[in-house]
């Protein structure tokens, strides 16, 4: 083949080439997106849009405008909005599609409820641009709704969702969150309850601690109430613009929780006041953020946490270790006093007797320890020891762990309701714990004490 052939050839495959690539991938890229618009009620992108204003039987019920920091209502009032639930609002108009087309020309629109729509929305984009859409009646098989652009004749069937969201009010696009913080970054808690006390919570690495009385803190319920305030939704707007407190009983709040990061910095402050219907066994509460004007309502159980006394925000748990990290026990019972020691895996008896111990009973000890939880409090600020049975035990028990300093607890007198009293070691304060937990501990040497052949024989020989 000559060389200008071969030339020639290899300038209509380019030149093939280029046709299919621009007429054909990229041409039909383009087609598509050109359908997809023409198949749209409302072709507008979603970054120019501006304002949506909500108009039911005429009247203006909700205008919400993009901001720099996002959405905002600014009418019937001006308001923080859910910023997840306008983008769902405006993508429900924007994303509804021609379904069916119902009339090209300008038609009777009783039938299809055109005339007194149950929505029109009309946005604004581009900052002089706008777009109305009126939705109508549902069709006779209720799949769809009718719907037309403004003034223009074409009616369609589109969506229901354009219905739903077209539905919206105020309460239903407005923030509702109960506080704004950053979960994470909270470090310390302060709750100052109407009766004067003083609940202080810190945060150290995962695990959180209350001061006065100093104890640890259940972590998981703490990060519960966390999640609450900052997840929750409050369940009714009560007053936009409130001019008397007291009627809502948070001019002299049952509780004010500060949220601090940085243990110094105030993140958010939340105040709860009476209850709305004191009436019910579980009623709602009136509260407010003190970063915004608002009195709303919140449920019974958010309230409820932050009306409760130290013990309720206390680790119940009285040691966290495994019963593998036990090393060494100590328990006085019954006017007796029995040592354990384990050595290579091994449980033996160094009081009363020298002996090994059957590895199962002795162990169980160990593995009731991390099993064991607090009842109930007795009192932070405790009488004499005395006026417990605490000054001599009916039961005191102390162990090492991984051969470090020994820890524990001393058992004593009943508490009614099958429980006694019990302080601990490491806390100088008195509590409640049920006898049944106190089983394992409840020791007698001929169970702990391991039978050996030697042991059998003696016995056998006693016997003759």
């Amino acid at each position: 083949m000559k060389p200008k052939t071969t030339l020639y050839l290899f300038v209509a495959l380019v030149v093939l080439a280029l046709v299919y690539y621009f007429w054909g991938v990229k041409g039909a890229a383009e087609r598509e997106i050109q359908q997809e618009r023409a198949s749209k009620l409302l072709p507008i992108s979603p970054d120019s849009v501006d304002q949506v204003t909500i108009f039911h039987e005429g009247d203006s019920i909700l205008v919400y405008q993009r901001q720099p920091d996002g959405w905002r209502i600014t009418y019937p009032v001006n308001t923080g909005a859910d910023q997840k639930k306008i983008k769902t609002n405006l993508d429900a108009y924007l994303d509804a599609k021609k379904d069916r087309t119902i009339a090209e020309e300008f038609t009777n629109l009783q039938p299809y409820g055109l005339d007194h729509p149950q929505a029109k929305i009309e946005i604004t984009y581009n900052d002089t641009g706008k777009a109305a859409l009126l939705i109508g009646d549902e069709n006779p098989t209720g799949s769809s709704v009718f719907v037309k652009r403004g003034s223009k004749p074409p009616i369609y069937t589109s969506g229901k969702k354009l219905l739903t969201e077209g539905n919206k009010g105020l309460f239903d696009l407005r923030d509702r969150s109960i506080l704004h913080f950053n979960e994470d970054a909270i470090s310390r808690i302060v709750i100052d309850q109407q009766n004067g006390q003083e609940i202080q919570m810190s945060k150290f690495g995962n695990d959180w601690r209350l001061h006065n009385p100093d104890v640890p803190g259940n972590s998981s319920q703490i990060r519960t109430v966390l999640n609450k305030l900052s997840n929750g939704n409050v369940t009714e707007v009560t007053e936009e613009q409130p001019n008397n407190l007291s009627e809502y009983g948070l001019d002299n709040p049952q509780a004010t929780i500060s949220l601090f990061s940085n243990d110094s910095t105030k993140a958010a402050v939340l105040a709860v006041g009476k209850p709305v219907n004191p009436e019910n066994k579980q009623p709602n509460y009136y509260a407010k953020d003190l970063s915004r004007p608002q009195v709303f309502k919140i449920n019974h159980s958010t309230a409820e946490n932050l009306l409760k006394g130290p013990y309720d925000f206390q680790d119940k748990q009285l040691f966290h270790m495994t019963s593998s990290q036990v090393s060494d026990i100590t328990i006085q019972w019954a006017d007796s006093t029995f040592e354990l020691t384990k050595i290579d895996s091994v449980w033996k008896i160094t009081k009363p007797i020298q002996a090994e111990a059957v590895y199962q009973n002795a162990d169980q000890i160990a593995v009731q320890l991390p099993r064991l939880r607090l009842d109930g409090l007795e009192s932070y600020s405790p009488k004499p020891m005395s006026a417990y049975g605490l000054n001599n035990p009916w039961l005191k028990v102390q162990f090492k762990v991984s051969g470090s300093e020994f820890d524990g607890f001393i058992v004593g007198n009943s508490a009614g309701d099958n429980m006694r009293y019990i302080t601990l070691d490491s806390m100088p304060y008195v509590y409640k714990i049920k006898e049944s937990k106190l089983k394992k501990f409840q020791v007698n040497l001929d169970e702990l004490k391991k039978v050996t052949p030697a042991s059998l024989k003696k016995v056998s020989s006693d016997n003759k």
